[in-house]
């Protein structure tokens, strides 16, 4: 599809009738690994800790559990 500022709205409709749960999975994919990887970091004291990141719930996905798992190992 030929995505053009003329008609946008009209062709980020057809892909989200056609592919409805591709805009939040792509969102999942571009945002939880660097939110993993930053959380995997503050385990050494070599990085700049980020307050928030310790409150961070990483059990909602398989790779948040499995870096939790292996954080604790």
């Amino acid at each position: 599809m030929d995505l053009r500022p003329t008609r946008d709205v009209d062709a980020i409709a057809a892909l989200r009738a056609e592919y409805p749960d591709a805009a939040p999975a792509a969102v999942m994919m571009s945002c939880n690994p660097p939110l993993l990887i930053l959380r995997a970091l503050h385990k050494f004291p070599l990085h700049p800790q980020i307050p928030a990141l310790k409150g961070l719930d990483m059990t909602a996905t398989a790779a948040g559990r499995a870096v939790a798992r292996l954080m604790k190992s």
